[in-house]
C-alpha cells in the first residue's frame, strides 16, 4: 500500500468504493513561497497581487512508496508525480466538505480534446 503524507493544515477524509480512508494532517504544511506587488486600493483598502516564486516550503524530498498530499497551488508548482492534491470535492447538505473522491495529479499536462 502507498504512504499518503498530508501537507496541508486540514486532516483528509478519501472516499474510496466501499468506505473511506482519513489521512490526518501531518504537522508539515507545503506553501508556495510568494512575492506581493501593492496594487491600487480597493474601497480604500490596500490590495496586492501575489505572485509565486516557484519554491515551495515544506515539501519533503521523494521518499519510495510515498505520494504527499498539498494544496493544488503547492501541487502545481511542486510538478512532481509523488505530490498531489486533493479532488471531487464531497459536501454535505450545509455546504461542508465532508470527503474527496479523487486526487489530482499536476506532474504531467493534461491533453486537450479536439
Amino acid at each position: 500500500m502507498t504512504d499518503l503524507v498530508n501537507l496541508t493544515p486540514h486532516d483528509i477524509t478519501l472516499l474510496i468504493p466501499g468506505g473511506r480512508r482519513d489521512v490526518p494532517r501531518s504537522g508539515t504544511v507545503a506553501r508556495v513561497v510568494t512575492e506581493a506587488f501593492d496594487c491600487a486600493p480597493i474601497a480604500r483598502v490596500r490590495s496586492v497581487r501575489l505572485t509565486p516564486t516557484g519554491v515551495v516550503e515544506g515539501l519533503p524530498d521523494p521518499v519510495v512508496g510515498t505520494v504527499f498530499i498539498a494544496s493544488a497551488m503547492a501541487a502545481s508548482v511542486a510538478k512532481r508525480a509523488d505530490v498531489v492534491s486533493p479532488g471531487h470535492l464531497v459536501r454535505d447538505d450545509e455546504g461542508r466538505v465532508i470527503g474527496c473522491e479523487s486526487l489530482v495529479r499536476h506532474d504531467e499536462p493534461v491533453a486537450t480534446r479536439g
